[in-house]
C-alpha cells in the first residue's frame, strides 16, 4: 500500500513483480485517475483508493507493506499511526522531510502554487514519529538520512 500515491512515481519498480493487489491511496481522485492511465500494465493489480486519511471513519484493507514517502507531514503522526494500526502491515517504510533551515517549501518561480500549504502542514520530528510508531508496536529496523538542497533533509 502506498499512501499519497499521487501520480504513481515508483510504481515502475513493481510492474514485473507478482505483487497483487497494490493499493494506491490518495485524497485527490484526479491523481488516482492519472496514476491508472500512467500504468495501464498494472490493470487488475493496482487498486486506487480515494480517501482522506484525516477522517477516522476511513477503512482500508490489510497490506503486508505500507509505504509513506512524505504524506506524514500532511496528516500528522497521530493520524499516520492510526492508519498504520488499521492496515496492520508487517513492514512500514516512511520518509519525512526535516527542515534544517526556515521554510517547508523551497524558493521557486512556482512558489505561489503552494499557497495555503501551511494550513495542512505538520512539522515532523524523527523522534516524535519513532516514539509514536513504538507505541503501536513498530520499531526502526533501518534508517537513512539524506541532505537535500535548500536547508532540508529526509529521514
Amino acid at each position: 500500500m502506498v499512501l499519497g500515491i499521487a501520480g504513481g512515481n515508483g510504481l515502475e519498480h513493481v510492474i514485473q513483480s507478482n505483487l497483487s493487489p497494490i493499493y494506491g491511496v490518495d485524497i485527490n481522485s484526479d491523481y488516482l485517475e492519472h496514476c491508472k492511465r500512467r500504468y495501464p500494465q498494472l490493470d487488475g493489480k493496482l487498486e486506487c483508493i480515494c480517501a482522506d486519511l484525516t477522517q477516522s471513519a476511513v477503512t482500508l484493507p490489510h497490506a503486508d507493506m505500507l509505504i509513506a514517502n512524505l504524506p506524514i507531514e500532511y496528516i500528522g503522526s497521530e493520524c499516520f499511526c492510526r492508519t498504520v494500526a488499521k492496515v496492520q502491515p508487517k513492514h512500514v517504510s516512511c520518509i519525512i522531510q526535516v527542515n534544517v533551515d526556515d521554510g517547508f517549501v523551497s524558493e521557486s518561480p512556482y512558489l505561489h502554487v503552494f499557497d495555503g500549504l501551511e494550513r495542512v502542514h505538520h512539522q515532523m520530528q524523527e523522534y516524535e514519529l519513532t516514539e509514536s510508531m513504538k507505541a503501536i508496536g513498530y520499531c526502526v529496523c533501518d534508517k537513512k538520512e539524506e541532505m537535500l538542497p535548500n536547508g532540508k533533509k529526509t529521514c
